[in-house]
């Protein structure tokens, strides 16, 4: 059964510093889907090819204004148990596959829906990142390992299809992302960031580990050299500046933050324990909170609009999945 419904809401601004909710006068235009129990959609939301697609049945499909799955031009076709990730690079989508146990791969599709890519990963793969100078590129993989167990790593592919592993450098390898020639990775259970410099031979080790003081970080973006990132325990958005290596700024967002993403002069935050996402101010760093449905998980933006994928469980770990617009 599928709920369609409209919202215009009024916005709660908190302040960052002070943290002492104010009632906005602006309202936004929401779309909220429900798709229901049963449907097995998984977490992500990519733009891609001038449409925005949503995980969908072990591969991806479109979804159109009123945010209906288009299940007739479905890219992939794999387990959906086993699809973990899946993002775009370069006009390629690259489909993280795990078992949880010993099936751990990569696999690389292009816009039709056929596979030119396979690769081997480490346990449990999820986040990419991809780097290119020149002739030089570089794909990074984080490949989280099992939690408790510090097993985590970091695979990389170079442009002639090699692949090759780091040792283990953490516990939970979360979220990854390059920045000029740095490769900034988030470990949430470590609850560290590491910097590594990217050369044409890869990753220049051991790297600089900087500690989030036990926040268990999530997913991050970086804009003027601050690296913005979510975290769980502590559920902020923090900020890392890449000149002095410091941890400057806490704002406080809803439960258990998850996505972040950039869209003009705001940050958009995805608060998987509650029904919000988050808008954060850069020249402000003031919050205001939009009801978009139970379990926000990632955002991608799209001609302005933004997308929100969302899964919720009910008390027996039953899964349910929609998917959310803002209208701009």
């Amino acid at each position: 059964m599928k709920k369609v419904i409209f919202v215009l809401l009024p916005l709660l601004l908190i302040t960052a510093c002070e943290n002492n909710p104010t009632i906005s006068e602006e309202t936004l235009d929401i779309t909220i889907t429900n798709y229901g129990a049963g449907t097995v959609c998984g977490g992500a939301v990519v733009a891609f090819n001038d449409k925005v697609y949503r995980s969908y049945e072990g591969g991806l499909a479109s979804i159109d204004e009123m945010l209906n799955i288009n299940e007739n031009d479905m890219i992939g076709d794999f387990d959906p148990s086993q699809v973990y990730h899946i993002e775009v690079i370069e006009d390629e989508i690259w489909f993280s596959l795990t078992d949880y146990t010993s099936f751990n791969e990569i696999r690389v599709l292009n816009e039709y829906g056929t596979q030119i890519a396979s690769y081997e990963a480490g346990i449990l793969p999820g986040d990419f990142s991809n780097w290119t100078d020149g002739d030089n590129s570089w794909v990074f993989v984080a490949n989280e390992g099992n939690y408790g167990s510090s097993n985590g790593s970091i695979s990389m592919i170079d442009q002639d299809g090699n692949i090759s592993h780091t040792e283990s450098i953490g516990d939970v390898v979360q979220a990854l992302e390059v920045y000029e020639d740095k490769l900034i990775v988030l470990v949430n259970n470590s609850h560290k960031i590491i910097v590594y410099s990217i050369t044409e031979d890869g990753l220049a080790m051991p790297g600089i580990e900087v500690s989030t003081n036990g926040s268990s970080p999530r997913d991050l973006v970086i804009v003027d050299d601050i690296v913005y990132f979510t975290n769980y325990t502590t559920t902020d958005v923090k900020s890392f500046n890449l000149f002095n290596y410091a941890i400057e700024e806490s704002i406080p967002v809803g439960a258990s933050p998850e996505g972040i993403t950039l869209n003009g002069t705001s940050l958009w935050v995805a608060n998987s324990g509650e029904n919000t996402v988050s808008e954060i101010s850069l020249s402000s760093l003031n919050e205001t909170k939009h009801e978009v449905g139970s379990g926000p998980q990632n955002i991608a933006i799209h001609d302005g609009d933004i997308y929100i994928s969302r899964t919720h469980y009910d008390d027996s770990w039953n899964a349910f999945h929609g998917s959310s617009k803002i209208n701009f």
